[in-house]
């Protein structure tokens, strides 16, 4: 339901020729969602350089990053969680991923983890959620004030769609 929103703003509105794709493997949700992208882009008429394939355990990034970097590309999507995710940018930017190459991704990354794992490499990373971390309307706030007082912790996108299911 998520990937034809942010594929759609992502392919008329950044307009990329050339995209790379990044996404976990051993995962069918992970996977399916790189894959709709994947199919949302060339059909768009979007060049899909690379697919690369990593895993839930994986957290040396290197070689994907050092091939990545090679690449012409001016979009990159990234599918994997927030922590996961973040780490990956981090090494793509520290091989060398030029700054106006589009990063972007889908729910997981709506996350703190996302934000404080990643720092300033993850700034300017687009995404699709339903809920920005914080909170951005009056009943938002008040749930995130009210998650972090309740469990010491941050909420990030799970907590807030639970949380907004049930009431």
């Amino acid at each position: 339901i998520q990937m034809p929103f942010i594929s759609n703003y992502v392919i008329k509105t950044l307009k990329p020729k050339n995209c790379s794709v990044i996404g976990i493997h051993d995962n069918e949700n992970y996977l399916a969602l790189s894959r709709s992208f994947e199919a949302d882009a060339k059909a768009a008429g979007v060049n899909i350089v690379s697919v690369e394939n990593i895993r839930l355990a994986d957290s040396d990034f290197s070689t994907v990053a050092t091939k990545v970097v090679a690449q012409t590309i001016d979009c990159l999507h990234v599918s994997a969680p927030a922590p996961q995710s973040a780490y990956l940018i981090i090494q793509l930017r520290q091989a060398g991923l030029k700054s106006d190459v589009r990063i972007f991704g889908h729910t997981s990354l709506a996350s703190p983890q996302f934000i404080s794992t990643g720092g300033k490499a993850v700034d300017g990373t687009y995404l699709i959620a339903d809920w920005a971390p914080g909170g951005s309307t009056d009943l938002g706030r008040a749930f995130y004030k009210g998650f972090k007082e309740k469990t010491g912790q941050e909420a990030d996108n799970w907590h807030a769609v639970g949380y907004s299911g049930f009431y």
